[in-house]
């Protein structure tokens, strides 16, 4: 096991260099050679990539004392956003510090999965999942408020999975189920913006307004089956160069990877997700730690949510959501909170093979 563990931090911390290094190929091709973007991403991958190997070798235990703390920083500035934040493309996500610009929603997606870990693992026998699910629903009313609707469902989804392993009861899933189903048409009356409405009906049927709000999605899906079995090439990706695929280094990026590179491009790149994910739940599956694996559950939720959800709005099979595939689509914050994320779970490994020496 000792054995086992240390290999797995060093096999996964391998498989993000080949994933981040492939993520830089692709963005280089999508910003049309801009170098300046591929620096600003750099920048923050090796921002990320320094905190990740610095919490890596922190003991869980120091990093289980700030949790409390951690989690109220992150409300705090999920309400004070509504004061001092700044406002774009119709919503209010952003805190401008003068020599940083950041989305407290994505700090949200580190420090709840941190209390939710601890509140679950806190009793064992009987987790306190009414505590938990009030830990939810505070951050979630302040992202839909601002509005995010995207990150609102994403902490949402990795929240259930985290609380669904935390042994929650049958009856407690058809309540929760029930509430959520009477709570719906109210959601899609009063909370939902036209917008958001209107990215669901094009979903259902894109045509619906291929010049306007269907156009996206549209392009995206020629983008995606253009590229074949082994795509048109690098940096000769179509839609991209001529400027048909919106957002097409950012929220769009995958299809990019499946005109250049097909297929073949696209596989390979869900293969790395993969074995990534597998040498953390499988990590999961044998630690006897209840924090360190509802930790990592939450994390890993987090990292694959993002490419399941990213995917499949370019593809089609999911309405569109600002959700960027993590370390390819130029963003900021979010690519340093999934570094420091994974710094997380190779610190619960490394903790977990520590304690076996001893």
């Amino acid at each position: 096991m000792l054995l086992q563990s240390k290999d797995a931090t060093g096999v996964i911390t391998k498989l993000l260099i080949l994933y981040i290094a492939f993520g830089f190929l692709i963005l280089y091709s999508a910003s049309e050679k801009s170098v300046p973007t591929l620096i600003g991403q750099g920048s923050k991958i090796a921002i990320g990539f320094i905190l990740m190997l610095i919490i890596k070798h922190l003991p869980m235990r120091y990093i289980r004392d700030f949790v409390e703390p951690l989690y109220l920083l992150s409300i705090f500035m999920l309400i004070i956003i509504f004061l001092v934040g700044t406002t774009g493309k119709g919503a209010t996500r952003w805190l401008n510090l003068g020599f940083i610009k950041f989305q407290p929603s994505e700090l949200i997606k580190l420090t709840l999965p941190l209390m939710l870990a601890k509140i679950l693992s806190e009793n064992i026998r009987k987790p306190n999942f009414f505590l938990a699910i009030i830990a939810v629903l505070i951050p979630m009313a302040l992202i839909l408020l601002q509005p995010d609707l995207g990150t609102a469902l994403m902490i949402t989804f990795i929240s259930c999975i985290m609380i669904y392993a935390a042994g929650i009861s049958s009856i407690l899933i058809k309540i929760i189920t029930c509430l959520g189903m009477v709570i719906a048409p109210f959601m899609w009356i009063f909370v939902l913006r036209d917008y958001q409405k209107s990215r669901i009906f094009n979903f259902i049927n894109p045509e619906l307004d291929p010049h306007g709000s269907g156009y996206n999605i549209l392009q995206s899906k020629i983008a995606v089956g253009s590229g074949g079995f082994s795509g048109q090439g690098w940096l000769n990706g179509t839609q991209i160069h001529l400027k048909f695929l919106p957002e097409h280094s950012t929220d769009f990026i995958f299809g990019v990877i499946a005109q250049e590179f097909g297929l073949l491009g696209c596989i390979t790149l869900l293969t790395i997700i993969t074995l990534i994910a597998f040498k953390i739940i499988q990590f999961c599956f044998t630690t006897n730690e209840r924090f360190s694996q509802l930790l990592c559950i939450g994390l890993i939720s987090h990292f694959l949510l993002s490419a399941f959800i990213n995917v499949g709005m370019v593809i089609g099979i999911l309405p569109v959501v600002g959700i960027p595939l993590s370390l390819i689509s130029y963003a900021g914050t979010h690519n340093i909170i999934i570094l420091i994320g994974f710094g997380m779970i190779l610190s619960c490994m490394y903790t977990d093979s520590n304690k076996l020496i001893k």
